[in-house]
């Protein structure tokens, strides 16, 4: 017989093995999440700048890194060494990843004077690569599920788009604080860990390696992340890897021995841990140390105003309670007790308190779990029940607009209303005295 004509390149199967065209996630549900992350962020960025103290000093780290001077902050607002100058060092004070981010888009920005708006696309930008993160990450886990076609475009769509419009996201996102960094370190590492990437093997050197990185990073990020490490080392040894666990903890020992080495501190803010309020740092006055009684009382106080911030349906729509619900399911486990890992870091600083930020890893550890449970149950129910659910989701998602709408409408910082002294060293030669 002659030669015999080759299939035609249409029959041949293109799709990756072991998953069927239902289990594929749609383009357009990432680039909805992507659109909709930037949607109610841009406007507001170009506005005007939003100040705020933690801010401004973000910033002023970022503009002496860009001039070669270091990280140096020029204005000393916590007395945490007696008689030290006003110009120092604030490797103790602050994280130095954003900063040295930062600096690289404050190269082409002025060196003094009121900041441009167009630094915190920066903010925005990372916010919405952290929402299309959530979004692989709930198509990953509702295919764990059985999810598929519809329902499984449902869920990731779902979950991403609860963490692009988390009020206190885009707060952070418009903020030029690091909180967005810090998210993006935390799903990336987590998306390594459940090994996502197309053609890394679970358990593979590559993941290994971009875990610790990822993990290890988001501590010079976000210092409470210093958790996700000791975490995912628990998760390896109870799953029975110990020459993975074993990588990750001497991976993330080295890096924090080149962090040390640069920094001389062994992580920041631990002056907060001398205090019973962060307000004490700033008084040039010695503050008496805290008893146990107030330590515990502060803790206790964290945790409860925690649990009613992540529980308020307009900070966070029903993300909490619905990820309740998936207890039960073995998959969704590692979620929650990552999001109960990084919740519990925060809390246990008695000092200070701020769960519009310190909720957030949490929340977008809890916002797949709680789409995919909520598809889930859409699955189960009959369909002259569908039509209550669709409400239910319309609810969710106009709870969680109004309250982005609203945090997206507020008007920016006039340079006269920054407090001093943050307000002189932003301003420099163009302040003007009081």
């Amino acid at each position: 017989p002659g030669p015999q004509t080759p299939p035609p390149l249409a029959a041949v199967p293109c799709a990756r093995p072991g998953r069927s065209r239902g289990a594929r996630l749609p383009w357009t549900v990432p680039v909805s999440v992507l659109a909709l992350a930037l949607f109610v962020r841009l406007p507001a960025a170009l506005r005007g700048h939003y100040y705020s103290n933690d801010a401004a000093e973000y910033l002023l780290l970022a503009r002496s890194l860009a001039r070669g001077e270091g990280f140096v902050l020029p204005i000393r607002v916590r007395f945490t060494e007696p008689a030290s100058p006003a110009v120092h060092s604030a490797f103790g004070e602050r994280a130095p990843l954003w900063p040295l981010l930062l600096s690289l888009p404050a190269r082409w920005a002025r060196p003094h004077g009121w900041p441009e708006a167009w630094l915190q696309l920066a903010g925005c930008l990372l916010a919405a690569l952290a929402a299309l993160l959530a979004c692989l990450l709930s198509a990953d886990l509702a295919r764990r599920r059985g999810l598929r076609g519809r329902s499984l475009a449902w869920a990731a769509f779902l979950g991403g788009a609860t963490v692009a419009w988390l009020p206190g996201l885009l707060r952070a996102s418009l903020h030029l604080w690091a909180e967005p960094l810090g998210l993006v370190l935390l799903l990336v590492a987590f998306r390594h860990w459940l090994g996502l990437d197309a053609g890394v093997r679970a358990g593979s050197a590559p993941r290994l390696l971009a875990l610790t990185l990822a993990a290890g990073l988001a501590r010079f990020a976000r210092p409470e992340l210093w958790v996700l490490v000791p975490f995912f080392c628990g998760l390896e040894l109870a799953r029975g890897r110990r020459r993975a666990a074993l990588v990750l903890g001497v991976g993330f020992v080295l890096l924090n021995a080149v962090g040390v080495a640069w920094t001389g501190v062994l992580a920041p803010q631990l002056e907060l841990f001398t205090v019973r309020h962060y307000t004490d740092l700033m008084s040039p006055a010695p503050a008496p140390p805290p008893s146990f009684g107030e330590a515990l009382g502060g803790v206790l106080s964290n945790a409860g105003e925690f649990l009613a911030y992540a529980l308020t349906p307009r900070r966070a729509a029903f993300v909490v309670p619905c990820a309740l619900f998936a207890l039960r399911a073995p998959p969704a486990r590692p979620y929650l007790g990552a999001a109960a890992a990084c919740a519990l870091s925060p809390v246990v600083v008695w000092s200070t308190s701020d769960p519009s930020r310190f909720a957030l890893a949490p929340l977008c550890l809890l916002a797949p779990v709680a789409a995919v449970e909520a598809l889930a149950l859409a699955r189960r129910l009959r369909r002259r029940r569908r039509p209550a659910l669709a409400a239910c989701f319309a609810l969710w998602f106009g709870v969680l607009g109004y309250a982005a709408a609203r945090a997206a409408h507020k008007a920016p910082t006039a340079p006269g209303a920054a407090p001093e002294p943050w307000r002189s060293a932003l301003l420099g030669p163009e302040a003007q005295p009081r």
